[in-house]
């Protein structure tokens, strides 16, 4: 039973301060949804979100989908 406590808390890990959250900009998020994209119907509808964020999808870098 020791051997398991120790071993338990040595698996936890150390103590830190808080969570550091990431910001993304629209275009980031942009790059992300065209990005995910599976296939053609999927592609469009990021392309339809990516215009709701007020950006047009070939100002994008992105790998259209095969």
């Amino acid at each position: 039973m020791e051997q398991m406590r120790k071993l338990r808390i040595s698996l936890l890990p150390e103590k830190t301060g808080p969570l550091q959250t990431e910001s993304y900009t629209s275009a980031r998020k942009a790059e992300f949804l065209l990005n995910n994209a599976v296939d053609a119907k999927d592609y469009a509808q990021a392309v339809k979100e990516v215009r709701k964020l007020g950006l047009s999808e070939r100002n994008i870098k992105h790998l259209r989908p095969a």
